[in-house]
């Protein structure tokens, strides 16, 4: 079973309350992001609070076999999470799962390597320390723009976000 973080839990304070999700159930009506690494764990309650389901994943190898049992339209991972440097990971998700949209998060000495990973197919980056408002437009415009180009490539788009993703919160 996946496990999402609700907004509510964070709020009183509880130890991370997750919703269970069945696995039979899938994400197709909901964006759900993949969170990879526990430094970059502070963004689950910025995505909750922005309407995502939010899956946190310790590292890059737990994340492609998530990736490959369920379907997700998002990933944020670091630039340098653990197992598999952050740009091969990049480059494994780009090839394996084309629909999905890679947003990086760099430290503010990393923008460099930022933009390499916007040059090698990251869909967005944010730069450290994670606030609320940049977490949320950078999933929200790097999912509009992954939309446009799986609608443009002409791939399956039954797992994608809809433009009415301006309605989120």
């Amino acid at each position: 079973m996946a496990i999402s973080y609700t907004y509510a839990r964070y709020k009183k304070g509880a130890s991370l309350g997750a919703r269970k999700r069945s696995a039979s159930s899938g994400h197709s009506s909901e964006i759900s992001i993949l969170v990879v690494g526990a430094s970059i764990k502070a963004g689950i309650p910025f995505l909750v609070r922005a309407g995502f389901i939010a899956i946190p994943c310790p590292d890059t190898n737990s994340a492609l076999r998530k990736l490959s049992d369920h379907r997700y339209q998002a990933v944020l991972c670091r630039l340098d999470v653990s197992a598999k440097n952050g740009m091969k990971f990049l480059n494994i998700v780009r090839k394996r799962f084309p629909e999905v949209a890679v947003v990086v998060v760099a430290k503010p000495g990393e923008l460099h390597r930022a933009m390499m990973a916007m040059i090698a197919g990251a869909s967005g980056y944010i730069q450290t320390p994670l606030r609320s408002a940049a977490v949320s437009s950078s999933l929200k415009s790097a999912l509009k723009k992954k939309w446009l180009e799986s609608a443009l490539l002409g791939l399956s788009d039954d797992h994608l976000p809809t433009p009415a993703l301006d309605n989120a919160a």
